[in-house]
């Protein structure tokens, strides 16, 4: 299986989204929060290989 990259989006606040592995522990910069990817309805995957992500 490939790994993806997963938006996490804090479901208390919305704060904006950080895109992370889903093995990932994630704490809202806004209300302080931890995540996991169990908190997180209907995630927005990214496969981090992505052109997209490749940063100038």
């Amino acid at each position: 299986m490939a790994a993806v990259l997963v938006e996490f989006i804090c479901p208390l606040c919305s704060g904006p989204g950080i895109w992370a592995y889903p093995s990932a522990i994630i704490r809202c910069p806004y209300c302080t929060r931890w995540l996991t990817v169990k908190d997180v309805h209907n995630p927005a995957k990214l496969d981090p290989e992505s052109e997209q992500l490749i940063l100038f």
